[in-house]
């Protein structure tokens, strides 16, 4: 359950909070909270759930500037230790960094949660028709209409659509890790990369 005027971290800093059934009865296991959060982020602003796996953001974080916004992934199986991030971030150890050659503002990313059979991976839509090479080799195709899986492939190979894993990174746990993304206004998805079309996850 999302507070995003939680108070813990000061004013509308925001918390998650989760719950599971024990015994018949609804009970608080686990308060999420940012890494880097501050007063006026609102941190849990929309949750996403799919099994174990929990997509919540913070949609006035100034990470990359005034309310860039972040996204935070989390796995839940795993007590205290969260998974890795999703987003425009740079290269840190233990993540692979997909990163657009040529960035085009505007043609916004959208970060939301298969629950269709990919439990754990990164699915995105686009408000436009998008093909990107990315710095690595891969091309990432998105396409309008609906959110669908991360698709990638080598050059000049055929395309092969594939789930990206969310890692279960020991060096990971226990790290709200984040990213620049923000609440889209309209449209699929609760999240929007807005600054380019980097694409950060870990591996």
């Amino acid at each position: 359950m999302g507070a995003s005027k939680h108070d813990a971290l000061g004013t509308d800093s925001g918390a998650v909070f989760v719950f599971r059934k024990q015994g018949g009865a609804w009970v608080e296991t686990d308060e999420l909270l940012a890494c880097d959060g501050k007063a006026g982020d609102r941190f849990g602003w929309q949750v996403r759930i799919s099994g174990s796996t929990l997509l919540t953001g913070a949609i006035h974080d100034d990470d990359n500037g005034a309310d860039s916004g972040s996204a935070y992934v989390y796995d839940l199986s795993t007590t205290g230790c969260g998974a890795a991030r999703v987003g425009s971030r740079n290269a840190a150890p233990n993540l692979d960094v997909l990163r657009a050659s040529d960035p085009v503002l505007g043609e916004d990313l959208v970060f939301t949660i298969d629950t269709q059979g990919f439990a754990f991976a990164t699915v995105l839509g686009v408000t436009m028709p998008a093909s990107r090479r990315l710095d690595n080799g891969y091309w990432a195709f998105i396409r309008i209409d609906s959110p669908i899986v991360f698709r990638r492939s080598f050059l000049p190979g055929p395309i092969a659509t594939v789930s990206i894993p969310i890692p279960l990174d020991p060096a990971l746990c226990g790290m709200k890790t984040y990213s620049q993304a923000k609440l889209h206004d309209s449209g699929p998805g609760p999240f929007a990369l807005t600054n380019s079309q980097d694409l950060t996850l870990g591996w």
